[in-house]
């Protein structure tokens, strides 16, 4: 017996001019438009790795501090992203993150300020709180009370005139190197038995906990060749699908 082939022909007919067209509408609009998506797609994860380095090092960060970057997305005409810091304040996180960040001492309070103003805390102290601090969720002392403290020396106005089940409350300082037996700091007397509310502490020194600059370098990089083709790949599939 005789085999017999079927021939099978297929006709593509092309444009070449469309081809040129669709090519240089990529070079010119499409590609710059995903490098700009790659680099917004690869600031989003240093941001990311920056954020889950914040709650793995410290214990109990505030919202503030883990939501203490933004990005600042990358345009056909600039495909840089940035990612930024927020600031509370007038103040970048990263300034307040600096001891943990790079390491040495931190910048003083608003509150440290006042009192230090006031001649209650000595150059080189700082504050922390003492055992009858309220504290809030994240282990600082409630701002009620500090209001309440600064109030009650002096260093700050407070509407509420410092009462408590309407009895006045009565705030007093011991500064270091007196003789006074009780540890110096702010201290609250309700009666006859005062509570440290904020003890004095020496400006310590901190090691570096949060490697800011390099988690963030580390997580671009590793995020930034899959970014960039899934960025053209997205592009291409919605090009060529018109």
């Amino acid at each position: 017996e005789a085999l017999v082939a079927d021939r099978i022909e297929i006709k593509m007919d092309f444009s070449s001019q469309d081809i040129q067209r669709q090519l240089q509408r990529l070079e010119e609009r499409e590609l710059p438009f995903a490098m700009a998506l790659a680099a917004t797609r690869t600031a989003k994860a240093s941001q990311a790795a920056i954020k889950n380095e914040i709650n793995r090092v410290f214990d109990r960060p505030t919202p503030w501090i883990q939501n203490s970057t933004y990005v600042l997305a990358a345009k056909k005409s600039d495909p840089t992203a940035i990612v930024y810091a927020r600031e509370w304040g007038g103040t970048p996180a990263p300034v307040t993150l600096t001891p943990q960040i790079e390491g040495g001492q931190r910048q003083y309070k608003r509150s440290e300020g006042a009192l230090r103003a006031g001649g209650y805390l000595p150059n080189g102290w700082q504050l922390a709180p003492g055992p009858g601090a309220k504290l809030d969720k994240y282990g600082n002392i409630s701002r009620g009370q500090l209001q309440q403290v600064l109030s009650g020396l002096r260093v700050q106005r407070d509407a509420h005139q410092n009462r408590r089940q309407g009895k006045p409350t009565e705030f007093f300082v011991v500064r270091p190197g007196t003789s006074n037996p009780l540890q110096p700091g702010v201290w609250q007397r309700v009666g006859r038995r005062p509570t440290l509310i904020l003890t004095f502490i020496q400006q310590p020194n901190y090691s570096q906990r949060l490697d800011w600059h390099g988690v963030a370098l580390r997580a671009g990089e590793d995020a930034f060749a899959d970014e960039v083709t899934k960025a053209i790949d997205d592009i291409l599939s919605k090009t060529f699908s018109r």
